[in-house]
């Protein structure tokens, strides 16, 4: 699976990001060695080169501590990226579902879970709900922590708790799939407490698929900002909303859009800011209700609530 850097995740003004939002990202060589290890590579989203190939290369970030938690038992796994910006994770204990499995002789290392970095002068990354597979590698992007404070940003973003900010979730409209579904965005960094309209768009449509008036929660810090005078911590205000509907249900008015591009606008006072989601919706084939635990009953390379997965059991490559 593939956590593909994303100007989502880079930038505050996504518009200075349209030029190579499109672009894909250079593919990455990195040895996952045992089929009970992920690989982790963790790049500067801020720093994109344009290569020849049309291909856009991100420098690595050493230094990051890289955890992972699994779904399945509530185990972790930590550790911190190399001069390459690349650590490989052991994950048998974490692919363990029932007493007494023996983590050395699994069929298969894998579980649901998420994914966390933190680094002392940059921003605070999370993943929602995604899937871990051993043997293979995820490239993940970090920011730098803003010059000051009073930048929001997306911590996290969820559609049915599935990851909808850093994976590519692809779930499937249908005529039946009339249960609601729960789009969530925590937002961090907010530069004063009070209320915020968070609203959930459509690119190119004049009115918000849905909308939500939140009050911000206590002050927090963001992280610690580390330059030549020293350490800085930075401080911002967080909002968490839930946008429930009838989001995958055909011709319903809440349904969305297949193929659409969604964007979180989130307004306070006279400001607003927007970013990209990284969900997908496309047409299903099984005219059924889609349930909500990551799996589907349509056959299709694109899974309705699940990340994009590239299998190997060498080298693995990192397209975005």
């Amino acid at each position: 699976m593939i956590l593909a850097p994303r100007p989502a995740f880079a930038d505050p003004d996504p518009t200075d990001d349209s030029e190579i939002a499109g672009l894909e990202s250079e593919y990455v060589i990195i040895d996952v060695v045992r089929a009970w290890e992920t690989g982790f590579m963790v790049v500067d989203i801020t720093k994109p080169e344009q290569l020849d190939s049309g291909l856009v290369s991100y420098p690595p970030v050493s230094g990051a501590t890289v955890t992972v938690t699994s779904r399945f038992n509530g185990q972790t796994t930590t550790g911190t990226t190399d001069d390459d910006g690349v650590v490989n994770l052991d994950i048998r204990a974490l692919s363990v579902v029932q007493d007494g499995e023996d983590v050395n002789n699994l069929d298969d290392y894998h579980f649901n879970g998420s994914v966390t970095v933190e680094k002392d002068g940059w921003r605070k990354f999370e993943t929602a709900l995604i899937v871990v597979q051993g043997g293979e590698g995820l490239q993940v992007p970090a920011h730098p922590l803003d010059e000051s404070e009073g930048t929001p940003y997306p911590r996290l973003a969820s559609f049915d708790e599935w990851d909808g900010l850093y994976c590519v979730n692809d779930f499937l409209v249908t005529p039946k799939n009339d249960i609601d579904h729960a789009v969530g965005v925590s937002l961090l960094g907010l530069p004063n407490e009070g209320p915020v309209t968070v609203e959930l768009w459509v690119d190119g449509e004049e009115t918000p698929r849905a909308s939500v008036d939140a009050a911000t929660g206590d002050k927090v810090e963001m992280g610690v900002k580390v330059d030549e005078a020293g350490s800085t911590p930075l401080y911002g205000y967080p909002v968490d909303v839930t946008f429930e509907a009838s989001f995958l249900k055909q011709d319903d008015d809440a349904c969305l859009p297949v193929d659409g591009s969604l964007k979180v606008v989130a307004t306070q006072g006279d400001t607003s800011w927007s970013w990209p989601l990284a969900l997908a919706v496309s047409q299903g084939v099984v005219d059924e209700p889609a349930g909500k635990e990551g799996r589907s009953s349509v056959p299709s390379t694109r899974s309705p609530a699940a990340p994009q997965a590239w299998a190997s059991t060498g080298p693995t490559a990192f397209p975005s």
